[in-house]
């Protein structure tokens, strides 16, 4: 009674606290967690208190509802479905909390062996051990090595089931936990049996003795005694059946000992203890105890020469016994029925997830298609853009050289047309003076060179612009110009040459005479330049970047740093 008015005293101030505070709830799952071990009807209701569970934040609903799943299953509530803890898993999937992910998938997979679906509680079980050496919980990790092993036990898969259960039985030894690690081992005894390791049975079996009075049973004892009876050791046998009858505290509970005392007996030729014991056990509500028992009473008969009653216990074995088959068989029948449905429901889902899968392809194949148009449409017209500029300033400078070359000739002409005018005047005023001697022929001679200097600097300029208009129609520089990636050959370079000096006044030698130590490709990059080819062409044609040789060239001649542009204004009017 004050034990519980203590738990009253302790849920009343937190069922306060919950409801408290303008109608929000506070949710301290830290009391829940600390009430679930000993006291889960408590956690129970305190969960169950919690109201508006839909407006809780996506955490706090994973977390409530794998609280929830597990107070439910310790106290004992049959679930209807997995829904609830789905919701769990979902969440934990996407984080680092791995306890609570291994607990979560563990609870699924309970659930769905409660709901008679093994093969989909197993695929939670083995998701739940994905991150078994991280997680340190080991009576957890005990319970999910546990249910592999019995699920493997189930269908018969007992190579498979040993494993696990031997890690189930580590994980129990870690916490001292002599109750999980008796009926591990005795599962893992009966694994060994059947599969007829019976040196390895007898050593787990015998391991498993010390924790035998934890189970309140004597089944350890009773198959260690069993496996010792096909052994032949029937002194040791003996010992264990004694253990074991005294482990079993009720006549009902010792029905499956006395069917290996009968059988000791009947070993031991000791005839009516034999038929005593398994008449006993011939009582037993289990159709494998009953079907034994009937078993060796026939052989007891036989022994005692009444064939009539041997042959009658011995149809009688035979009958249970084939009801022992048809009930495994329709287990079994019923096991692969449902292990073909869910092949098939997993079948059909992995179909549909390639589906999405390749749509999802599909998708992102659209995408980087439209991105690589994109990038490469970005980089053309980043090409054209930086090539109409690099034209654009390549024809700024050479029309400022004309422009400059144009004033340069409009000043000498304009200062040879006032000198001719200052003659002019001088002229008038000689013959004014009747001064028609030596210096006035001399001063007719002054105005007539320089009005010829200026009608051949005309000329020139008419001459010169004829010139590069036909070097601009040539086949070499229209090459240049359209063509792609282009490769100047020897015949084509000297082509180049012999044009450019035919426009530009013997430009190759007018070059070398005034810089000497100019080298061949150096002269190439001066060709080039000349014909108003952009930075992007040169570099294509020459196979390499050009601008740095252009920058160190112009210092080469003129001994002081100059920029490309420099050295691009130098070669147009050169």
């Amino acid at each position: 009674m004050k034990k519980n008015i203590v738990f009253l005293l302790i849920l009343i101030p937190i069922i306060w606290i919950s409801c408290d505070g303008m109608g929000h709830q506070t949710i301290d799952f830290r009391k829940i967690e600390n009430l679930m071990p000993q006291h889960p009807d408590s956690a129970l209701m305190l969960l169950e208190q919690i109201e508006n569970k839909e407006n809780l934040s996506r955490k706090d609903k994973a977390h409530y509802y794998l609280l929830l799943t597990e107070t439910q299953d310790k106290t004992f509530v049959k679930h209807e479905t997995d829904s609830l803890i789905t919701i769990a898993t979902d969440y934990y999937e996407e984080t680092d909390d791995l306890e609570r992910k291994a607990k979560a998938w563990y609870y699924k997979g309970l659930i769905n062996n409660d709901l008679d679906q093994p093969m989909k509680a197993q695929e939670c079980f083995l998701k739940a051990l994905r991150d078994e050496k991280q997680v340190k919980d080991y009576a957890l990790l005990g319970r999910i090595n546990n249910q592999i092993g019995m699920l493997y036990t189930y269908q018969h898969v007992y190579e498979r089931a040993i494993p696990y259960l031997k890690q189930a039985n580590n994980c129990f030894e870690m916490i001292r936990d002599t109750i999980g690690q008796a009926y591990v081992l005795r599962d893992l005894g009966r694994a060994y049996t059947v599969t007829q390791q019976l040196i390895d049975a007898i050593e787990v079996y015998r391991e498993a003795l010390p924790y035998a009075p934890a189970m309140g049973n004597g089944t350890i004892p009773n198959e260690l005694a069993n496996i010792y009876l096909e052994k032949g050791e029937y002194e040791v046998a003996a010992k264990y059946i004694d253990q074991a009858l005294r482990l079993f505290r009720t006549e009902e509970s010792r029905f499956p000992t006395h069917l290996v005392l009968g059988k000791y007996y009947l070993e031991t030729a000791q005839i009516d203890s034999s038929e005593y014991y398994l008449q006993k056990a011939l009582s037993s509500p289990s159709l494998q105890t009953h079907a034994g028992a009937l078993k060796y009473l026939s052989y007891v008969k036989e022994k005692q020469s009444a064939w009539i009653e041997s042959i009658t216990l011995n149809k009688r074995y035979e009958a249970c016994r084939d009801s022992i088959d048809r009930i495994v068989e329709t287990e079994s029948i019923r096991r692969m029925d449902y292990f073909y449905n869910y092949q098939k429901i997993q079948e059909a889902l992995y179909q549909s997830q390639i589906k999405v899968m390749k749509k999802d392809k599909e998708r992102y194949l659209y995408a980087l298609i439209i991105c690589a148009c994109v990038f490469i449409s970005l980089g053309i017209y980043s090409y054209w853009r930086r090539r109409e500029k690099e034209i654009k300033n390549q024809k700024e400078i050479l029309e400022q050289t004309i422009e400059k070359q144009r004033q340069n000739n409009l000043r000498i002409k304009e200062e040879n047309r006032q000198q001719i005018e200052k003659l002019q005047e001088q002229l008038i005023a000689m013959e004014k003076e009747r001064q028609e001697g030596w210096e006035g022929q001399q001063l007719l001679q002054e105005k007539r060179v320089l009005e010829i200097h200026n009608e051949s600097i005309d000329a020139d300029e008419k001459r010169q612009s004829l010139r590069i208009a036909q070097m601009e129609d040539s086949d070499i520089y229209k090459k240049i110009h359209t063509e792609d990636c282009v490769k100047l050959t020897d015949d084509e370079w000297r082509a180049l040459e012999k044009l450019l000096d035919q426009t530009f006044n013997n430009f190759t030698a007018r070059l070398k005479k005034s810089y000497p130590k100019i080298s061949y490709k150096e002269i190439q990059v001066c060709y080039l330049t000349k014909i108003k080819l952009s930075s992007t062409k040169m570099t294509k044609i020459l196979r390499y970047n050009s601008s740095p040789l252009r920058s160190r060239l112009y210092k080469k001649i003129f001994k002081k740093t100059g920029s490309v542009q420099d050295f691009n204004s130098f070669i147009a009017g050169f």
